[in-house]
């Protein structure tokens, strides 16, 4: 839940917690959003009811809630096609196989000062 909240720079309120997860970044973040597969609740768009739903569906003490996976977007690539590229590769990747795609694109400046745009995808362990 925080790492959504972190990654999406949005505050978070977790229902097992009773308490609100943070969404302090250094990051620019230029998009974010979230992609459901076919059939999904459609209240799972919002950040909040999704990983809410997720920690209640998952009663394990060791469970894993997530999965990250960080994409390298070339700086060659115009930034206004970032979020077209991202999308349609988590729908491409994951979306279609069941999972639920929590998408945040970041626009950071690199050591060399130019940009290191990439995204974060957070995916959901079981089928939505």
């Amino acid at each position: 839940m925080a790492h959504a909240a972190y990654r999406s720079g949005e505050n978070i309120y977790s229902e097992q917690e009773g308490k609100w997860k943070s969404a302090r970044t250094q990051s620019r973040i230029s998009h974010s959003g979230i992609l459901l597969p076919e059939g999904a609740p459609s209240g799972f768009a919002d950040r909040t009811t999704l990983w809410n739903a997720v920690e209640e569906a998952e009663t394990r003490k060791n469970s894993r809630l997530a999965r990250e996976v960080l994409v390298s977007i070339p700086r060659e690539i115009d930034p206004d096609k970032h979020r077209e590229l991202v999308w349609q590769f988590a729908e491409q990747q994951f979306v279609s196989r069941g999972m639920a795609a929590d998408i945040a694109i970041h626009e950071t400046d690199a050591r060399d000062s130019k940009p290191n745009p990439h995204a974060h995808i957070l995916l959901t362990t079981r089928e939505c």
